[in-house]
């Protein structure tokens, strides 16, 4: 049996040494991946940020997740909010003019009066995108090996949407963004199975949510995105949990935004060096080609 195992180990980190989603035989369970990933000790994941956008592609949308999943991102960032008629759509922002500029707030707005509206990039460009349901998300995403991380706008919709999940066998590649310990408590009482990622003030704090039931075999730890915390890395790690750092953010002192301006590209290397186990990111490209070795960065 030891031989047996050791064979079968050995062939998974074969295979994940080089790891790109689209290597991974159609079919397989995507957070099965996500597990094998972090025993095995294959490098650090990118997430893309907002599905991925890019010039002529705005965030949220389907065309960015098209395009996440053909350059091989390990997870994507989407945000679901809820229209005022009730239907659950990928979209950020609490107005509408950033992202369809237009004005308005994006909740007095049905489905219907939103659905011809064309998106615009991150340059303002209009774009032939729009506001994409989550139905048309989870459609495009079923039986694809790539984690989706959901960013919720209203905590309120979380039945319905795991509702959604389990009905596009998307059980196994979620991870819901928690922004408080009860409700990354209560998310996984409903649906044990969830993986949730959060902030937390201390490592005391964590040990509390686990003595009150959190399955910590199934939390990332939010490190936040100005500085990583080594040691404070080093104590999450101990515990057994893995952790995700964001170098996103809209002011000029983000990474993504000093990286390849103040600081040469393979200085994301920085932050998985300290330990971060998932970057998110605006510039998943640039995070992908440093973390599998393409960028050179020694």
């Amino acid at each position: 049996m030891r031989q047996v195992r050791s064979t079968v180990l050995f062939l998974c980190a074969f295979i994940f040494a080089a790891y790109a989603p689209a290597t991974i035989a159609q079919g397989q369970s995507a957070l099965s991946v996500l597990d094998l990933h972090f025993q095995i000790g294959t490098p650090p994941m990118v997430a893309a940020h907002r599905a991925g956008p890019a010039k002529n592609i705005p965030e949220n949308s389907l065309a960015a997740i098209k395009r996440s999943l053909n350059n091989g991102y390990h997870m994507i960032e989407i945000d679901v909010n809820n229209t005022r008629d009730g239907e659950m759509v990928l979209f950020h922002d609490k107005s509408l003019n950033r992202t369809m500029g237009i004005s308005g707030r994006f909740n007095s707005y049905t489905y219907d009066q939103l659905k011809n509206i064309p998106l615009l990039d991150y340059q303002k460009n209009t774009t032939d995108s729009y506001i994409p349901t989550l139905d048309q998300a989870f459609s495009l995403l079923q039986d694809k090996n790539i984690i989706v991380e959901i960013d919720l706008k209203d905590n309120r919709l979380f039945p319905r949407i795991l509702d959604k999940v389990k009905r596009y066998g998307l059980e196994k590649n979620v991870l819901f963004i928690a922004y408080t310990m009860e409700t990354a408590l209560a998310w996984q009482k409903a649906a044990p199975w969830v993986y949730v990622s959060f902030a937390f003030e201390d490592i005391d704090a964590l040990k509390q949510a686990k003595v009150q039931g959190l399955d910590l075999k199934r939390v990332i730890a939010w490190m936040g995105l100005d500085t990583l915390n080594a040691p404070l890395v080093q104590a999450v790690h101990a515990m057994g949990i893995k952790t995700v750092f964001g170098t996103i953010g809209t002011s000029q002192t983000s990474w993504d935004r000093k990286i390849g301006r103040t600081y040469p590209i393979c200085h994301y290397k920085t932050f998985t060096d300290q330990g971060a186990d998932i970057i998110v990111t605006a510039k998943p490209s640039s995070v992908l080609s440093v973390i599998s070795g393409r960028a050179n960065c020694g």
